[in-house]
């Protein structure tokens, strides 16, 4: 097992309240937030190409509601989705400042232009992250290949040199098939608790 240089987040659900789970999961009649609401949602073709910078967040609602045939007016859901990212986890500041003198701390995340600029400045990236790879900015989705192997090419480090922590089963496979040290992780707490198991953080 490679020495872990890069420490790399997911932020929804990891780092960052994500409000709209179980709002989603109705929309597309999931009876609970499973692995197949996971796979649903990272597969449908208006989320891709709206997290990939591809459509305006008018297009992705009208889109949207045509992929599944919902009863809902666009501007409805756009005034949900823009409340669905909220501030930072309990913890989870502390964790980025903790680790950063110490890792190459980064984000890999499916976002979106409505939701990048809130989380960004809540999250103060830009003292807490050496770098970050949104989707929208990069055109590149987990848990495509691409995204984790584009992550490798811009910080110049092996798959096995980086652990990475998501909340979606989907993507934490993805991962571990390319050779990244991945764990699931919806909080936090199971990050730090992860971390400390594998003494890359001295518990508290």
């Amino acid at each position: 097992m490679s020495a872990i240089r890069c420490i790399l987040f997911d932020l929804g659900g990891v780092l960052v309240r994500f409000r709209g789970v179980e709002r989603v999961a109705e929309w597309l009649g999931d009876a609970e937030v499973g692995e197949e609401h996971w796979r649903r949602w990272l597969g449908s073709g208006s989320v891709r190409d709206f997290e990939r910078g591809r459509l305006s967040p008018e297009q992705f609602a009208i889109g949207f509601l045509e992929e599944f045939r919902l009863d809902l007016s666009p501007g409805a859901v756009l005034d949900e989705l823009r409340g669905f990212v909220g501030g930072p986890l309990e913890g989870a500041t502390e964790l980025l400042d903790e680790l950063r003198p110490h890792y190459l701390v980064a984000c890999l995340s499916n976002t979106n232009r409505l939701h990048w600029p809130r989380v960004s400045r809540k999250m103060q990236f830009d003292r807490r992250l050496h770098r970050a790879f949104p989707s929208f900015e990069t055109g590149l989705l987990k848990p495509d290949p691409e995204a984790f192997e584009h992550v490798c090419r811009e910080l110049d480090l092996t798959p096995g040199e980086i652990l990475f922590f998501d909340d979606a089963p989907p993507n934490v496979e993805a991962a571990h098939a390319l050779g990244f040290q991945a764990c699931r992780a919806r909080g936090p707490g199971d990050c730090r608790r992860e971390l400390e198991r594998r003494l890359l953080l001295p518990p508290c």
